[in-house]
């Protein structure tokens, strides 16, 4: 099926405020399963509720083994079964983050409670409820007797919100089950009130830094400036490492990035200012500099007593968490080496451990699928959208750009004021029916009239 005209996406709309009922069943058997990252049981039962809706929609779901996060693989053929299509991958991810304090939010965070057009509940946002969208979208496509332009893989796992452990080695040793000329992802909040298309995603290095000068805390009157304190260490190769702007001063570091292509400049002269920072550019040049500029952020230090009235003590250890956030062309682990190396060089006795490590990605703006998904956002919301070359948060992009190599489109369908980590997460009912007439439109649109790929393509 080519795009929807106005009469389809009327038709389309109508049925999704007639599935709603449906959505919010399926959302709070989700909702109320405390699918925390360090919860093995609550994630294989959330994977398995995942695994039981993705079946009544009509997809063929597996449940796979990945460390303590499993994975739901499902598939969905479109009729005629033998016809070869070219395959769309759906990703999303199950796993939430803690509710916290519940004398916080409003209702209870692992109960699903509707107010004022609002959704309520963890996960309802951040991502249960925007992959419900999809197998929705599905539903509705399927009640009018329409198939998917496309195959359908979908990949849901337990892991986003800690770095998708094991997502890449599952997606390198089962490349032929996710075979697919194109990766969607519904993740993330919307920016403004047009929609959003994010073609990449920055890198990441996390580290945590350790300095430990004796086998606990001594006094300061009989220590003090005859010991070695670890927290003027810390100070001192903090001050080596990051500049006044938050560049990484480590040399090499900035070898192998690149500039932005004239694709990649031209979107970022039509985007809106980024939200809530002052810093005297243009908007592009914010941008440019937000994006495709790495940077080392210093997200906590820990050493001594800092309680008022603490000990006074030489302290015996400090710690730091560094973030490096990367961009194209940086390789994490060519970076892990030379910041190793210069952290040894300054400071032998530090111990340096990897909390993360993930590749930045992106995609060409010039392909022809995003031109396609440009046009179906359009059509859908009736609006021009603001097109991201990468987004400013981490996300596993490189398994479906690097891994898989092909391209990976993202469009959020929550609202800017999700509190997607936060008391009162939320979705707007307005835009779970705005998401699920989104997928619909993607799935019979986005890969229409595009070939299967063949083997000598993957």
């Amino acid at each position: 099926m080519a795009l929807p005209n106005d009469h389809q996406l009327r038709t389309y709309r109508e049925e999704a405020r007639n599935l709603m009922p449906r959505y919010r069943h399926m959302l709070a058997d989700l909702v109320a399963h405390r699918s925390l990252p360090d919860d093995p049981d609550g994630l294989m039962a959330c994977a398995q509720s995942l695994r039981d809706i993705m079946g009544s929609a009509g997809i063929d779901a597996t449940i796979f083994p990945s460390g303590e996060a499993p994975i739901v693989l499902g598939r969905y053929r479109p009729a005629p079964a033998d016809q070869d299509r070219p395959g769309l991958l759906v990703y999303g991810h199950y796993d939430v983050q803690p509710a916290g304090d519940a004398a916080s939010w409003s209702h209870p965070p692992f109960e699903l409670t509707e107010k004022s057009g609002r959704l309520y509940g963890r996960g309802t946002a951040d991502d249960k409820g925007q992959i419900l969208c999809h197998i929705a979208a599905l539903e509705l496509l399927r009640a009018r007797g329409q198939e998917p332009s496309a195959d359908l893989v979908f990949l849901f796992e337990g892991g986003g919100e800690v770095g998708s452990p094991g997502l890449a080695e599952f997606a390198a040793s089962h490349r032929e089950l996710l075979s697919a000329a194109v990766a969607f992802s519904a993740d993330g909040p919307r920016r403004g009130l047009v929609p959003n298309l994010y073609l990449g995603t920055r890198g990441l290095l996390s580290l945590e830094l350790e300095i430990t000068t004796a086998r606990g805390d001594r006094h300061a009157g009989d220590y003090a400036g005859m010991w070695a304190n670890p927290a003027l260490e810390m100070a001192r190769l903090i001050d080596n490492l990051v500049g006044d702007q938050g560049e990484c001063l480590v040399p090499g570091f900035h070898r192998n990035v690149r500039d932005p292509l004239a694709s990649e400049r031209a979107l970022m002269e039509r985007l809106p200012p980024p939200r809530d920072l002052d810093t005297g550019l243009t908007p592009a040049d914010a941008y440019r500099r937000l994006l495709f500029h790495p940077v080392c952020n210093v997200s906590s230090i820990a050493t001594g007593d800092p309680e008022p009235g603490g000990r006074s003590a030489v302290p015996a250890t400090a710690r730091a968490r560094i973030e490096l956030r990367l961009v194209p062309d940086q390789d994490p682990v060519r970076v892990l080496g030379l910041v190793n190396e210069f952290l040894k060089a300054k400071a032998p006795g530090v111990d340096v451990r990897v909390l993360a490590s993930v590749p930045p990605s992106r995609t060409d703006p010039d392909l022809p699928e995003v031109r396609r998904m440009t046009d179906i956002l359009r059509i859908t919301f009736d609006s021009n959208p603001s097109i991201y070359p990468m987004m400013t948060g981490i996300a596993p992009d490189h398994v479906f750009t690097r891994i898989l190599g092909i391209p990976s489109l993202w469009v959020p369908y929550a609202d800017r004021d999700r509190a997607s980590h936060a008391p009162d997460e939320n979705l707007r009912v307005s835009s779970a029916i705005s998401g699920i007439v989104t997928s619909a439109a993607v799935f019979t649109g986005l890969l229409h009239q595009i070939p299967p790929m063949g083997k000598d393509d993957q």
